[in-house]
């Protein structure tokens, strides 16, 4: 029976690998830590944390989250298709494009694929074979992942550590004491 979790186990960790988000998150990771070890450069001449420091303090919390969360869709018996997967991998791929960090909270990427299944269903939208599960997704547990995620990124905000906020120069907008008004 053990033999039969750890060999269940191991394939779970092998599909890690088989989902392109995660080669998304890797990616865009080095992408917008090279653009801020760049900008870093011009602005104080040096860079003052290296490429990928941008999830030193993250991974292991957003790790154990990912296992509570997948242990709770377990042992509830939640399931969300691989459709459902590739529609937020399509939503996410289309908002790293943007090169926005800030959209990539789970309040756009789920919320706009909770928005596109809602019309699917709501419009009785005729899907090709292969994505016909999309409309057989349950809102109500697309809303209860989409609930943890956000206490996970509220976390993830409150024991940000301030020593480790990456600094950057804005020019001052001047202001004319002759047109103040006091």
């Amino acid at each position: 029976m053990a033999i039969e979790w750890l060999k269940e186990f191991g394939i779970g960790v092998l599909w890690l690998f088989a989902q392109p988000m995660f080669y998304l998150a890797i990616l865009f990771t080095f992408w917008t830590g090279y653009i801020r070890v760049k900008n870093e450069r011009s602005m104080f001449r040096h860079r003052v944390f290296p490429i990928g420091a941008e999830w030193t303090g993250t991974w292991v919390t957003s790790v154990v989250f990912g296992v509570l969360l997948s242990a709770a869709m377990i042992l509830t018996g939640s399931m969300l298709s691989l459709q459902w997967l590739w529609l937020l991998t399509v939503v996410v791929a289309l908002l790293l494009l943007i090169n926005q960090v800030w959209l990539l909270s789970p309040v756009y990427t789920l919320g706009i694929v909770a928005i596109t299944m809602w019309l699917i269903n709501t419009f009785n939208v005729q899907l090709p074979d292969w994505l016909s599960s999309l409309s057989n997704i349950n809102l109500v547990l697309v809303s209860y992942v989409l609930m943890f995620l956000l206490i996970v990124e509220i976390i993830l905000f409150a024991t940000a550590k301030r020593n480790q906020s990456f600094p950057e120069l804005q020019k001052a907008s001047v202001v004319n004491l002759s047109e103040v008004t006091w």
